[in-house]
């Protein structure tokens, strides 16, 4: 049977139907199977009576779930991962920045004393190469890509003079950038309160004005999302969200109790000058991620 003739499917739990006999729920199970990186087991071959291409006896049934089927099995309408994604957070010039929040004293009422505002062991590790550019923040735990919405208003005769016309719709203006929400974990030395909740308190002092790269106290961010191809492959990206000239402005609370141990995660929300979407396909014969 010719190779167009087959289709590649997927180990599924325990058994598996003869696709042809398979229920629509089982394929799809079977697809996200593929989707989280399982290895193919083998080839099916089906009855030409229900071949995609419409040849042989008309059977509406076979032949779109096959479409379906052969369709998804495409790499690029393949199901993602959600939990494949990393984030990079790189300040223009770190070592300013980290020099910065290390005199942040200068800026805050103080008493004078040696310990106050004083982080900068955990400041220096907490943005160190290893923790930030590696495998991307290493704390990092959720992120809230920001969604884009524009006002809209229907104009038209009014005061009940319309009778049976519509209104019609007219663009007014692209609604402002909405903030980008990044959850992240707290640990011994807390990236959160050692290097962003500073940095928040310089940019309220600093402003955000202009200034060269080396007084820089802006960063841009990358979202990686990924996607996996086989077990001997590394993932590929599938999508990438850029944020330029970000800086921390919201660093939610953090509430302490007797309960249970639990992970300790807060919010932080991040400004931005403007942002990009790109697919990652021209990037991933190269170290793309670096």
């Amino acid at each position: 049977m010719a190779e167009s003739e087959k289709y590649r499917f997927i180990r599924y739990d325990t058994d598996l139907n003869i696709y042809g006999r398979s229920t629509v729920n089982g394929a799809l199970n079977n697809l996200l199977s593929f989707a989280q990186g399982r290895e193919p087991c083998g080839s099916i071959e089906y009855t030409p009576s229900y071949d995609v291409r419409g040849k042989g006896a008309a059977s509406l049934g076979y032949r779109m779930v096959d479409y379906y089927y052969q369709t998804l099995c495409d790499f690029c309408y393949s199901i993602p991962r959600s939990p494949d994604w990393i984030i990079f957070i790189r300040p223009h010039n770190r070592d300013y920045l980290v020099s910065e929040i290390g005199n942040l004293a200068k800026y805050e009422p103080s008493l004078a004393r040696n310990v106050d505002w004083s982080f900068a062991e955990g400041t220096e590790k907490v943005s160190a190469p290893e923790a930030q550019d590696v495998i991307g923040c290493i704390f990092s735990h959720g992120v809230t890509i920001p969604g884009e919405s524009i006002d809209v208003q229907m104009v038209g005769a009014s005061d009940g003079k319309s009778q049976g016309f519509l209104r019609a719709p007219i663009i007014q203006s692209r609604q402002n950038l909405q903030q980008l929400q990044v959850v992240l974990k707290e640990t011994t030395c807390s990236y959160i309160d050692f290097f962003l909740r500073p940095w928040s308190i310089l940019v309220g002092h600093k402003g955000l004005a202009a200034r060269p790269t080396e007084e820089s106290l802006k960063a841009d961010i990358v979202v990686y999302h990924l996607q996996p191809t086989d077990q001997h492959s590394k993932p590929i990206i599938r999508k990438a969200f850029q944020f330029y000239d970000a800086v921390p402005v919201t660093v939610n609370a953090e509430d302490y109790n007797y309960d249970a141990d639990a992970l300790i995660q807060r919010q932080v929300s991040f400004i931005y000058n403007s942002y990009s979407v790109w697919d990652g396909f021209e990037f991933n014969n190269s170290n793309a991620i670096q």
